[in-house]
């Protein structure tokens, strides 16, 4: 029979409490909630070490930054938006039908604080889109990523069509149909081109 072993006498990685356990047994936590909170405790330093604290903004500073400027980080597998996880660690939940918002339009921004003096706010999609608008971010023209045409081109189809052209040569010419070129000529779509 093999020998019993001798309990490790160890304080808790969480609480700072003394315990004892089987050395097969011994974790750094005393039990299963300080080893949640610790688990908690080490995520959210990880995530505030990624973290550039300025004047105004706190830049994510993470390996992870997605295509549209927006940082990421991994939390529990899943990819995350890092505003969003900030949001999390320093108020908690983000209630249903609310997305987080930047006062900064800093993407990378992750400055938010209890007090409510960061750079992040709570809003809907609509007060987003709003926001997005009366600053002058939204696409258009050819800063959408699917656009067909670009700013010159459109220029081009309305000098061709001021010279007599034809909507549908003017569409042959730009491998598009006709009635594309005739809104954009008479200034239904593409108004923001002079």
């Amino acid at each position: 029979m093999p020998p019993k072993s001798i309990p490790v006498v160890r304080a808790c990685a969480f609480c700072g409490i003394e315990f004892s356990r089987q050395p097969s047994w011994a974790g750094p936590y005393c039990s299963r909630p300080c080893q949640s909170a610790g688990s908690r405790a080490k995520h959210e330093a990880r995530f505030w070490e990624r973290v550039v604290k300025g004047e105004r903004c706190w830049e994510w500073v993470g390996t992870r930054i997605r295509a549209d400027g927006y940082g990421a980080t991994k939390v529990r597998g899943r990819t995350m938006f890092a505003h969003r996880v900030a949001w999390v660690l320093v108020h908690g939940p983000i209630p249903d039908g609310l997305d987080v918002l930047h006062r900064c339009d800093n993407r990378r921004c992750v400055h938010t604080e209890p007090n409510g003096d960061g750079c992040l706010f709570l809003g809907t999609h609509q007060d987003n889109m709003a926001d997005m608008a009366a600053k002058g971010r939204a696409a258009r023209g050819e800063r959408v990523g699917c656009s067909r045409f670009t700013d010159a081109d459109v220029r081009e189809m309305r000098r061709l069509h001021q010279e007599g052209w034809s909507a549908k040569d003017i569409g042959a010419r730009f491998l598009c149909h006709g009635s594309q070129v005739t809104v954009i000529v008479h200034r239904k779509r593409w108004t923001h081109v002079e």
